[in-house]
């Protein structure tokens, strides 16, 4: 009796490990389908007009992406009607870490009303130091001066996106 309790409970204890190993098994199938879907950066970006300025002037941020062997982030001021006194943004890659977003890289850009209304984009990269995955996202902070009068944007990525660079 004891020896088929025993075998009876070893079964059992066995049959639970089969299933545990089932479950990684789907956990780690699931992850690796969301790193492939996750991995496609989106097109779509955050942007608005950078604090009412009646330039028209638009602030941006799109969503980061690895590019190469780098985290990078694009923002700045667009769509300007006609040309501001100036224009100044500063784009920072964001990186999601234990409760709260760590600041990566940042760059700055300045354009001149002599500049026209051309478009003012900055891109914000870091070199990734390995493949472990990480969220990221961009944020851009803007200023539109005209006259002496300034107005400010800021604007933060769409959607966060995951891929496999460690900065």
């Amino acid at each position: 009796m004891t020896v088929a309790r025993e075998r009876t409970d070893c079964d059992r204890r066995h049959m639970i490990r089969i299933q545990r190993m089932k479950a990684v098994a789907a956990a780690a199938a699931l992850a690796t389908l969301l790193v492939v879907v996750s991995s496609v950066p989106a097109i779509a970006a955050s942007s608005g007009n950078v604090g009412g300025n009646p330039r028209g002037c638009v602030g941006y941020v799109e969503n980061a992406h690895k590019s190469g062997g780098m985290a990078s982030v694009h923002g700045g001021i667009r769509n300007c009607t006609s040309a501001p006194t100036e224009r100044f943004v500063s784009v920072t890659l964001q990186k999601r870490g234990w409760f709260q977003w760590h600041n990566t890289k940042t760059y700055t850009g300045y354009l001149a009303q002599s500049d026209g209304v051309k478009k003012l984009d900055v891109d914000s990269k870091a070199v990734c130091g390995n493949t472990s995955l990480q969220t990221w996202r961009g944020e851009t902070s803007a200023r539109v001066t005209v006259g002496s009068t300034h107005y400010y944007g800021s604007y933060v990525s769409a959607s966060e996106t995951r891929f496999a660079c460690d900065a």
